[in-house]
């Protein structure tokens, strides 16, 4: 959005939304970025995998989120103790993923795999009164 439109919207000055934007992306309160589609660039399997530890969930999701694969890692409270967003080239490489990597993990006992069948809405932006 170009800054002047955004000064409209939230009461500033283009220069003051300029100014306010570059503050808040140098104190690393926002950043930024391009997001991707990954089923559009070429990936055919996206799954949303929740998985349950024995131990330490925070080392488990350090572990999922190094994977090359994993696009988003949390650790939640409920019936899973993380939850991982994963893309891949295919339906085989999705499974290599889950059964190789994350249930080889010490202390994963046990994973659910959501596979994407499709998406109907999936949005970075958030709506300005």
């Amino acid at each position: 959005m170009a800054y002047g439109r955004l000064g409209e919207r939230v009461g500033l000055s283009e220069a003051a939304a300029r100014q306010r934007v570059q503050r808040l992306l140098a104190r690393g309160v926002m950043q930024i970025a391009a997001v991707t589609d990954p089923i559009r660039l070429g990936s055919k399997s996206m799954a949303l995998v929740g998985i349950r530890a024995r131990g330490d969930s925070r080392r488990i999701a350090k572990a999922v989120g190094a994977l090359p694969e994993s696009i988003y890692v949390v650790a939640t409270a409920g019936p899973y103790d993380v939850i991982a967003e994963i893309v891949c080239e295919s339906h085989e490489h999705l499974l290599r993923v889950t059964n190789e990597k994350i249930r080889g993990l010490r202390d994963v006992s046990d994973i659910v795999i959501l596979m994407y069948l499709g998406t109907y809405k999936h949005v970075f932006n958030y709506a300005v009164s």
